[in-house]
């Protein structure tokens, strides 16, 4: 049983206003923190790297990690990191089903299953890119699991997490922004063409250009390195 449990993740909004000092807390955070934050490396008490191949993925962390040999929680546990376990992925499937999209959604799932009472989030946004197309829901979707089970979950006001802009049927009135407009817009059409790529026989439909995955994959990343 864990008393309190502090998430950072490596978004600039809110990551200052973490409640790093708050007494019986432990803080989780991703490999990828050290890069931004080295000099708050000392006051993680358990990483994550749920990645395949860590030392490829996150090499700095790596190098620090086997220096350190800090508590850490991988997909296996590794030899040279005597302090690492592996993620307990049979118990949260079997507790919350296959739903997981991201590293933070782990912890969350990790912290509500050891029964913590608090659970801070910051430095959370997923606000844009693929953080918020698919794994920002995944989050909300614990996040709610955690208030339905009592535990207290504090996010801070900035983040973009459980956040609307406006209230489905008391705010019909207001503005809508060019943004929200494109964003329903794209929304609209992607729905029209799945439903006619879903008319065409597989061996039919077009195929994409080569290293097509790859150049929307690099467009993406950059694009939310912009927003960020």
């Amino acid at each position: 049983m864990i008393d309190s449990v502090l998430i950072l993740g490596c978004a600039t909004s809110t990551i200052h206003q973490a409640p790093v000092n708050r007494r019986r807390t432990e803080i989780w955070t991703v490999a990828s923190f050290i890069e931004l934050h080295p000099r708050a490396a000392s006051l993680i008490s358990r990483w994550f790297d749920l990645h395949h191949e860590p030392e490829k993925k996150h090499p700095q962390w790596w190098a620090w990690a086997l220096e350190r040999q800090p508590s850490c929680i991988l997909i296996e546990k590794r030899d040279e990191l005597v302090n690492s376990q592996a993620y307990p992925i049979d118990e949260m499937r079997k507790r919350f089903g296959s739903y997981f999209t991201s590293s933070i959604s782990y912890m969350l799932a990790l912290a509500i299953a050891r029964r913590a009472k608090w659970i801070g989030i910051y430095g959370v946004d997923m606000a844009c890119g693929s953080e918020y197309y698919y794994q920002r829901a995944c989050c909300e979707f614990l996040i709610g699991i955690a208030r339905g089970s009592g535990i207290e979950v504090e996010i801070p006001d900035e983040s973009f997490l459980l956040r609307s802009r406006w209230l489905y049927g008391y705010d019909d009135g207001r503005p809508v922004t060019e943004s929200e407009r494109m964003i329903e817009e794209m929304s609209i059409w992607r729905a029209e063409a799945l439903a006619l790529r879903a008319m065409i026989p597989e061996e039919n439909r077009p195929k994409p250009p080569p290293n097509a995955v790859r150049f929307v994959e690099e467009m993406q990343a950059l694009r939310s390195g912009i927003d960020a």
